[in-house]
């Protein structure tokens, strides 16, 4: 297997050129939870699925969720400074579909049992795990914006059946272990 070098692009042994298909096809293989991100801003509710989560400290407290800038939650997330990311359990396939787009604003939130924590940002009642978070940064980076939150709570449901997103589908991890 070959080794693809961004300052190297013109290298023979390379199988991944520079490009965004490749980049994406390389993408397809990388495992990752389901998560629903959600806020709520002026009494309107804004959500969307993400896989791009990931924990950044343990002290303190931290994780990362990235955002595409076009996205209708991006601008509603960054002035309320308030978030929650809902890990979705293999039984929330069609949360995941719905929040990717299937409907859209505060449709959304009639998939699911939804409730709101003291700072009136939704969280999902049956999620694997919601972590309740304040922005402590963010970050413009191409087409994203990197959020670090910080956590402020953390709810947590047995048993644990993630939600898997790999190659372009969602799964459980019965499915790929079988």
């Amino acid at each position: 297997m070959g080794v693809y070098r961004p300052d190297d692009m013109h290298s023979q042994a390379q199988p991944f050129g520079p490009t965004a298909g490749r980049f994406r096809l390389a993408m397809r293989r990388l495992a990752a939870t389901v998560s629903i991100i959600s806020t709520s801003e002026n009494g309107v509710r804004h959500g969307m699925t993400a896989t791009s989560v990931v924990s950044v400290s343990m002290e303190p407290p931290s994780l990362l969720v990235s955002i595409n800038q076009l996205a209708s939650i991006r601008d509603p997330l960054l002035r309320r400074r308030r978030f929650c990311v809902n890990l979705l359990s293999d039984r929330h396939k069609i949360y995941s579909e719905v929040f990717s787009g299937r409907l859209n604003g505060e449709e959304r939130f009639s998939v699911g049992a939804w409730k709101q924590d003291e700072h009136d940002v939704p969280y999902l009642e049956d999620a694997q795990a919601s972590i309740s978070c304040v922005i402590a940064h963010t970050v413009e980076y191409g087409s994203h914006t990197i959020v670090i939150g910080r956590v402020l709570e953390a709810r947590v449901a047995p048993p644990i059946e993630p939600l898997i997103h790999l190659d372009g589908n969602c799964t459980s991890l019965r499915a790929v272990a079988g």
